[in-house]
């Protein structure tokens, strides 16, 4: 949803809100405009159980956090952002870096940095919790500079564009912490790849946790399937399929399960019976593959199901 847009602000009073909304929704920090009487802005925030996400698009802008900064709070996060467009530059550990359009960079928010782009430009950002990761700081240091190294970078890149929801009630809150905790898997995996130089054959719960955050993060995709869930995850579908089953665990009948339980999630929520469209909006080739699938789950039909559990 929106949180600020610089139209709705008289011209004196934009930039001072501009920057209470940064420290805000991102964190502490000393943010400057170019040409600040002219400053355009919009900013975006979504919340997804423990993950934030936040979009900023706006005219030039330099963004620094300081030791002081940090003191003053809060400490154990971590942020990933994608650049959409305009060029940014990004130091971090005595290292600048150029992000580019559909770059992502990694940011330790316990440690200083400055990020900053010219003209216009937009950033998409996760704030995830550095805890939920089970990282460290060092190995943090040595992923950001290898992101690029990792074969979830694409996938998480794709995960970050598809958060940025149209309306914000568009995601159930039980939804919503599922697509948390999928994004923060994501991110893991990304951090775990990239920070080693032959990162380690995942075990069976590596391969089960990554694989289920990419099914949670793609359930409303009609083209999601076990080959492109290992793709997505750098595996062969044999490999995948063989670490899955040491934990009991056959990848087609998962992926349709974990469907059938976000449709009753949204069912839940839903004020009208299931019809086709709802059926297709959570990746159902037509209405009676949903209806089929659900059955097969629950026993019962979706629309008797929703009238039993519906909320009053």
């Amino acid at each position: 949803m929106i949180v600020f847009d610089s139209a709705d602000h008289a011209e004196a009073d934009r930039v001072d809100v501009a920057r209470t909304v940064f420290g805000e929704q991102a964190a502490p920090s000393t943010v400057t405009f170019a040409g600040e009487t002219r400053m355009v802005a919009v900013m975006e925030a979504w919340r997804f159980g423990r993950v934030n996400l936040f979009c900023a698009s706006m005219t030039g802008n330099q963004l620094t956090r300081s030791r002081r900064n940090i003191r003053s709070g809060p400490a154990g996060n971590v942020a990933v952002a994608w650049q959409e467009f305009g060029v940014a530059r990004f130091e971090q550990h005595g290292r600048r870096r150029e992000v580019r359009p559909g770059n992502l960079m990694l940011v330790d928010l316990d440690r200083p940095y400055g990020f900053s782009w010219p003209g216009w430009g937009r950033s998409r950002c996760l704030n995830v919790p550095l805890a939920a990761l089970g990282t460290g700081h060092d190995e943090l240091r040595r992923a950001a500079d290898r992101l690029g190294h990792s074969p979830v970078y694409p996938l998480l890149r794709r995960h970050i564009r598809g958060l940025c929801l149209g309306r914000e009630d568009e995601v159930p809150s039980s939804a919503a912490d599922s697509l948390g905790n999928a994004t923060i898997a994501l991110v893991r995996a990304l951090i775990e790849t990239a920070a080693h130089d032959d990162p380690p054959v995942p075990d069976h719960d590596g391969v089960r946790d990554l694989v289920g955050a990419v099914i949670d993060s793609r359930l409303h995709d009609p083209d999601l399937d076990a080959a492109s869930v290992t793709a997505s995850c750098g595996l062969s579908r044999v490999e995948a399929c063989g670490r899955l089953a040491e934990s009991g665990i056959d990848l087609d009948r998962w992926i349709a399960a974990r469907r059938v339980a976000a449709a009753g999630a949204a069912l839940r929520a839903s004020d009208v019976p299931p019809d086709a469209d709802f059926a297709m909006s959570l990746g159902f080739s037509d209405l009676r593959s949903f209806v089929d699938a659900f059955v097969l789950t629950h026993g019962m039909t979706p629309r008797l199901w929703w009238e039993a559990h519906g909320e009053p």
